[in-house]
């Protein structure tokens, strides 16, 4: 993990294979800590603690499968675990069994703490009000895994529009598990699939107790209200219907895209979060909508490499000044940042097609 201030100077590092003695000291396997194979989500809450998941998949399986290995892909087994850590890297707890071989939404056998098993996590974030951790688990098992955050307790989980059962990973081997693309979907019409698309690829939770759950393989983001009491127990919501499950809402991001638009999100820090940042990997665009009406303001940048251009947009965040980082991955490989300048932060209303591509630049 790397620490900078804002100006982008390096403050601090520690983690993984690459930081001497990490491994044998402070993450060791014998103490239940497996260091992921290549790390994914990143989180810092209210408290400091960090909190770390991968996606990194077996040598030994993609060798099976006929598909490329890297020389960063573990060998016991894939990711399939969370890590918490305190801001100097000390180890407090593992989520989850490390080296799972495929998807099991379900299963509340296997993990530590009765927590149904994650697989391939994508991202996390705790709610302060609650302490809770909610997880995008989410390249494989594509649910809502909620924990407690101090304990690592698992809680509940949910799927799209806040209903159980939840559909794992299209891409396994379990033949009714294959749902085929989204742009099937969308020229079919159906705007609603009753479940989330691989990747689940964002949980971020805003101060006034929503959730925001990047559905990228659906290009959308659903929203749902962390004060339900039916979030993550057994619930169904076959018609997508608001106010059933804790589900709020949704709104689609650049539909029309074959996939992998709404990836990453992040709120404004004004005292009412009024911005909700959506980064667009597929389109190479981030937008500015409106959090209370859901309409794009504006958005920032096109497909390149270029200053304030993307490549694989994957990441997103905010400081205390309002500034906004993003990170790119595949060969884009770097963090650009966007300097906030409004006295404002969102009002009015926008277009009501987040992502139209009649707006491109």
């Amino acid at each position: 993990m790397l620490k900078f201030d804002t100006d982008g100077n390096l403050l601090d590092a520690w983690g993984g294979p690459s930081d001497p003695g990490f491994l044998e000291e402070n993450c060791r396997e014998a103490d239940g800590c497996f260091w992921p194979a290549r790390e994914h989500g990143l989180f810092v809450d209210h408290n400091d603690f960090v909190y770390v998941s991968g996606n990194g998949q077996d040598n030994g399986a993609r060798q099976q499968q006929g598909l490329a290995t890297y020389p960063w892909a573990p060998s016991f087994g894939d990711d399939s675990h969370i890590l918490k850590f305190t801001a100097e890297g000390e180890f407090i707890y593992q989520i989850g069994t490390a080296g799972m071989n495929g998807p099991d939404s379900e299963n509340i056998d296997g993990g530590p703490n009765a927590t149904p098993q994650p697989y391939l996590v994508a991202d996390m974030s705790v709610d302060p009000a609650s302490n809770r951790l909610y997880v995008a688990d989410g390249y494989g098992n594509r649910r809502i895994l909620i924990v407690d955050a101090e304990t690592g307790q698992y809680i509940g989980h949910f799927g799209a529009y806040g209903q159980n059962p939840v559909v794992d990973d299209p891409g396994s081997d379990v033949a009714d598990t294959d749902v085929g693309p989204w742009i099937a979907d969308y020229q079919a019409g159906n705007m609603t699939p009753s479940f989330f698309r691989s990747p689940l690829h964002c949980a971020v939770v805003s101060q006034d107790g929503y959730l925001y759950a990047c559905d990228r393989g659906n290009n959308r983001i659903q929203i749902f209200d962390l004060g339900a009491e039916e979030i993550g127990t057994p619930c169904a919501n076959p018609n997508a219907e608001p106010g059933l499950c804790g589900f709020v809402g949704e709104f689609h991001v650049a539909p029309q895209t074959a996939s992998g638009t709404a990836g990453t999100a992040a709120l404004s820090t004004d005292p009412g979060e009024s911005c909700l940042y959506v980064g667009d990997l597929a389109n190479g665009t981030l937008y500015i909508v409106n959090r209370e009406n859901r309409t794009e303001l504006d958005r920032i940048g096109r497909a390149g490499r270029q200053a304030g251009e993307f490549h694989w947009l994957h990441a997103l965040a905010v400081d205390s000044a309002g500034n906004v980082y993003t990170g790119e991955v595949d060969t884009g490989q770097r963090v650009q940042k966007f300097q906030r300048y409004a006295s404002e932060i969102c009002s009015g209303t926008g277009a009501s097609e987040v992502g139209h591509y009649d707006m491109n630049r």
